[in-house]
């Protein structure tokens, strides 16, 4: 097209079409790197004071185009312990590996737990969060128990000596080092460090493996710095010293049956009123009578009276009769007599103990009693108190 302009030259103009500028090889969205943990979570399990586990580790990938880097792992602790966790990573750049490792057994057992977060600052979700789990399991002790503690009699005397025996058991999963047990008198059957103790001890210098059992066995001096004479208990306390860490320190003690201590060669006070005795048990349906010596110095009967005794399937009313002869000494008595009806049945035997002292005034006694019925199906035991009937 021409247009005619002043004076004589002539303009040409020329027609465009306006088109929009299209930049070839350049996406419209750009896709952002994206952080891919091969797994969210991770658990440890280990002994205490023990052996490391294994360590754990974990891919890092790219979930999406462009780089992933400037990668970092960072640790918080959220529950139980802390410092147990180190994390390393094998490079910044996705694809790389995460490597989670333990790195202390010290600790108390129970369940701690700490995070992991992965993050980028080129990631568009960043952080990516690993929990792990640390579950720290008691490590395996010695359990020490004293299976048992006997008298060899119901009867010592003050400043002399008593013969006893014991047995101790170590139940735990592994071996006790060297170990004291104490042995002690208690005027009842809770023993403790603070009941009298004997002045001996029985010594496992070499330790006491496990599963294994141990006896003890001897006199012990029955100390003359006692309360006085009376109704007492050897009772013995496995390490009594606690110098052993064990699986379960309430299991370590041990009891006697009851032992009369006397005061040695002691016959003063009021002559023991002779003939028939009758005993107070605190119980309804058991009591019993003795009868002592004319000379006061035995008792020749004993009888035991029921009175609708019940025991599961067993049951008793009316009385027994024992005649024999158990020394009084030292104002002091024990009675111990069994018997079996049936001698190719052994739920006929009975057993009946009474042990006692006779006060200074001579007309009063009070002791401990116990009875084993049915074969030692039924039993009963408590304490008593006894005037004369005449």
């Amino acid at each position: 097209m021409w247009l005619k302009a002043f004076g004589s030259r002539r303009l040409r103009v020329v027609s465009a079409l306006l088109l929009p500028l299209a930049l070839s090889g350049c996406p419209t969205d750009v896709e952002e790197p994206t952080i891919v943990l091969s797994q969210a979570t991770v658990s440890f399990t280990a002994t205490q004071d023990a052996s490391l586990p294994t360590s754990a580790t974990l891919q890092i990938s790219n979930g999406q185009n462009g780089t992933l880097d400037e990668l970092h792992a960072s640790v918080a602790y959220q529950s139980g312990a802390s410092g147990w966790l180190t994390v390393s990573m094998s490079s910044g750049m996705a694809p790389c590996a995460l490597t989670l490792t333990v790195n202390s057994t010290a600790l108390d057992p129970g369940s701690h737990t700490a995070t992991v977060s992965v993050s980028s600052a080129k990631a568009m979700n960043s952080p990516q969060i690993v929990t792990v789990q640390y579950t720290v399991e008691e490590a395996p002790k010695p359990d020490l128990t004293v299976a048992y503690v006997t008298a060899a009699s119901d009867t010592a005397v003050l400043g002399d000596s008593l013969s006893i025996e014991m047995e101790v058991h170590n139940q735990g999963a592994v071996d006790a080092a060297a170990f004291r047990v104490g042995i002690y008198y208690s005027v009842d059957q809770t023993i403790t460090t603070g009941d009298f103790d004997c002045g001996l001890q029985c010594r496992w210098r070499n330790g006491l493996s496990a599963g294994n059992s141990g006896a003890c066995a001897g006199k012990i001096p029955v100390p003359e710095s006692l309360p006085g004479p009376g109704t007492y208990y050897v009772g013995a306390i496995a390490d009594q010293d606690q110098e052993i860490a064990e699986s379960d320190e309430t299991n370590n003690t041990a009891v006697s049956d009851a032992v009369v201590i006397i005061e040695g060669g002691s016959t003063s006070g009021t002559e023991i009123q002779s003939g028939v005795w009758a005993a107070s048990t605190g119980s309804s349906t058991y009591t019993f009578e003795f009868t002592v010596a004319s000379d006061g110095t035995g008792i020749t009967y004993l009888k035991a009276i029921f009175s609708g005794y019940h025991c599961s399937n067993w049951s008793r009313s009316g009385s027994i009769g024992m005649g024999s002869s158990w020394s009084i000494s030292g104002r002091s008595f024990s009675i111990n007599r069994s018997f079996q009806p049936d001698p190719l049945d052994s739920s006929t035997k009975e057993t009946y103990k009474v042990s006692g002292t006779f006060d200074a005034d001579g007309v009063h006694a009070s002791g401990t009693w116990s009875l084993s019925l049915a074969g030692g199906q039924c039993t009963s035991s408590g304490t008593w108190t006894a005037v004369p009937t005449g």
